[in-house]
């Protein structure tokens, strides 16, 4: 086995893809969705790998995994499936590549009753999770901070890099990626050895077009690979379910919400998650149980955000009441205006316009706004931001101390926050 020749090897992947389209017609329809790329050694010393594109197998992976070739593969399209790169947001990257390994093996055992391949990273705890939510677990267990490479400062290390440091920059940034790992396994007390697989994130992703694009192209291949299961007449229950939450928004609004809630809180426990319905207004975060925090809810009333936008931004706003939140409203252009409490009696709308309170019409400049909320007597727990995103931004060494979502339409070209998480809401939709 250890002198397979490279044409043998790829012989058995493109067996093991025949294999696929045989015994696991839906995912060996998406196997052969791509190129097969044989490599000496991958980042982080993964089984295997995609980017979308290909499917990327070390030749060590091949010698000593055969029997789970197809099991290696289902996981790489699950990847693709589940849009996990189009997914990340501006998140610690190695934190990220942890929780979408966890979510997908846990599919592969507990929804596919699938042997896993030794040494790849499972917890019985995240058995279920999106891996949004494993990620939240994780980024409050172990906190990482300091050095931590986000999405955008990987980017941004890519984009500085010159034709002839590009690869010298590269390698040293899996490297840092390699440290990261390696200390969140140990912190989380996970197998020290475990396999972790994932690429570096792509410019491309910060494209709404491009994404909706990508979005729309994995549904049409989600149709077209069950028909082609059904036609194969093997498709179990099992898989059924987990088709239906494909086709369902992988993410939207009201659990980014809930994941931001969940952030700022003090854990699961402590929280009763559910959501009522919205066209009475009700709540959208989870009430929780004896805390208090203060959440800050911004939006940008610069020149550029029209009636309509305005009308969606309150609403979405309107929803985020509780019991033991405090609520400080405030509109910004290029400045901070008066801000506005709200408390759990009274009505969202009557005590904006009591208030007075939509103001603006002038540029866009968020930095004044984080610097009143050093001014305020109540300490900030988050803060969540409605904005077109055309705007000028505080420079990242001014992230605040709590966490900041930022909800951004995709009308226009946008810029890409410097902290905090980002979710783009698309008016259209």
């Amino acid at each position: 086995m250890d002198n397979l020749s490279e044409e043998r090897m790829l012989f058995l992947l493109k067996k093991t893809r025949i294999y696929l389209l045989r015994e696991y017609p839906f995912f060996g329809f998406w196997a052969l969705q791509g190129n097969l790329i044989l490599t000496d050694e991958l980042p982080l010393y993964a089984l295997a790998m995609t980017d979308g594109k290909a499917y990327y197998f070390s030749k060590s992976t091949i010698i000593e995994y055969r029997d789970f070739l197809h099991i290696i593969f289902i996981h790489e399209v699950l990847h693709n499936q589940l849009e996990h790169f189009q997914r990340l947001q501006n998140r610690v990257w190695s934190l990220w590549l942890i929780a979408t390994d966890l979510a997908i093996n846990s599919i592969i055992k507990d929804k596919l009753k699938l042997p896993l391949p030794r040494g790849v990273l499972y917890g019985k705890k995240f058995a279920g999770l999106s891996a949004e939510m494993i990620y939240e677990m994780i980024h409050r267990e172990i906190n990482p901070i300091g050095n931590f490479l986000l999405w955008s400062d990987i980017i941004e290390k890519l984009e500085e890099a010159s034709e002839q440091t590009y690869k010298e920059i590269e390698e040293e940034i899996w490297k840092w990626i390699m440290r990261e790992i390696k200390e969140i396994i140990k912190r989380l007390e996970l197998p020290e050895n475990a396999r972790v697989c994932g690429n570096l994130p792509d410019k491309s992703i910060r494209d709404p077009a491009k994404t909706k694009e990508i979005q729309k192209k994995i549904i049409e291949l989600i149709h077209h690979a069950v028909i082609y299961a059904k036609g194969r007449g093997i498709f179990p229950a099992e898989l059924e379910r987990y088709v239906d939450e494909l086709l369902q928004p992988k993410l939207d609004l009201a659990e980014t919400l809930n994941l931001f809630a969940y952030r700022i809180g003090k854990g699961m426990e402590d929280y009763s998650f559910y959501r009522k319905n919205r066209r009475e207004n009700e709540l959208i975060l989870p009430a929780a149980i004896g805390i208090e925090r203060h959440i800050v809810i911004a939006i940008d009333t610069s020149g550029s955000i029209d009636d309509e936008t305005l009308k969606i931004f309150l609403s979405e706003a309107s929803a985020l009441k509780d019991n033991k939140t405090k609520i400080t409203f405030v509109t910004v252009d290029a400045k901070a205006y008066e801000p506005v409490e709200i408390s759990e009696y009274d009505d969202f709308y009557d005590t904006i316009r009591d208030a007075h309170a939509i103001r603006g019409g002038g540029g866009t400049d968020f930095r004044d706004f984080f610097d009143f909320l050093k001014t305020l007597t109540t300490p900030v727990d988050g803060v969540i931001f409605f904005t077109d995103g055309d705007a000028e931004y505080p420079n990242k060494e001014d992230e605040p101390p709590y966490p900041v979502l930022w909800i951004i339409t995709m009308r226009t070209n946008l810029n890409v926050p410097p902290f905090g998480e980002t979710f783009y809401f698309d008016l259209r939709d």
